[in-house]
């Protein structure tokens, strides 16, 4: 079996025009799909957010509340989660738009519509074919990411999904390509520990990575370690922030139970 090189379909993969003609095709159906939703109102885990910072806008005051699960006061559970790269995007958002709910709603969709780009170049350097360009749109209108997108508490979780992308390229780049192969390992280890810290589907994430690496390592041979790096040294980082998050949570293993009785992970994660 053969890998294809970086260097193949090159004008395919460096052309502009399919990558403008997608840019605006993802515009269009965003702006089409989302330009409603500008308007909604904060609501829900935004307004508890906001309960938090005491009504302060400053950038220090988002900061403090990076372990959000478990510094919190108010409502306090899924002290499980851990995602501080989500809240200082979050702080961040709040230092920049203090309570213009339609800037808050113009920036998610700024990201939703980044992360569908990043999603058809991945794909486009995979293959060159329409498809990529079809998924990408598919992606853009997909009715699960609705709230993702205009829900601002949630709008950072498609930074996660980004870093997780970046990560799945580079890690294709560095088993396939014949140079400098551990730049492309550090590229996809930096994103997948950016993208942990987001959300917990790219730690589940890494070990598949980590098992691809592997498998072109042992199938096209001469890859080194750098494979291993690219997915076991993000693991070690979030393992180690883990344990400072554990240690400051007060009650680690248990959930809202939102009134159903139960306030145990397990038991929350197998009720219907």
């Amino acid at each position: 079996m053969t890998f294809p090189n970086q260097t193949e379909s090159t004008g395919a993969r460096k052309g502009w025009r399919p990558r403008l003609v997608v840019a605006l095709l993802l515009l269009l159906c965003g702006g089409w799909a989302y330009g409603p939703a500008l308007n909604r109102m904060f609501a829900a885990d935004q307004l508890m957010y906001f309960l938090h910072l005491d009504g302060e806008t400053s950038l220090s005051s988002g900061l403090r509340l990076l372990d959000y699960t478990a510094v919190r006061e108010y409502e306090k559970g899924d002290e499980l989660l851990f995602r501080p790269l989500l809240m200082a995007w979050l702080a961040a958002e709040n230092a920049a738009f203090k309570r213009d709910f339609r800037r808050w709603n113009l920036a998610n969709l700024a990201v939703h519509l980044g992360v569908a780009f990043l999603l058809f170049e991945v794909l486009w350097r995979l293959r060159p074919t329409i498809l990529a360009g079809a998924t990408a749109i598919w992606f853009v209108l997909l009715a699960s990411n609705f709230e993702q997108v205009s829900w601002n508490h949630l709008g950072g979780y498609m930074l996660g999904f980004g870093g997780l992308l970046v990560a799945l390229g580079a890690a294709r780049a560095g088993a396939t390509s014949t140079a400098r192969r551990d730049r492309w390992w550090w590229l996809c280890g930096l994103a997948l520990v950016c993208a942990m810290l987001v959300h917990e589907i790219a730690v589940a994430a890494a070990f598949g990575i980590g098992a691809y690496g592997l498998w072109m390592r042992r199938r096209s041979g001469g890859i080194g370690a750098w494979p291993t790096l690219g997915w076991a040294l993000p693991l070690l980082i979030y393992a180690i922030l883990y344990v400072f998050h554990v240690r400051h949570c007060e009650r680690w293993l248990w959930a809202d139970d939102h009134g159903t009785g139960s306030g145990a992970v397990v038991a929350a994660l197998a009720a219907p």
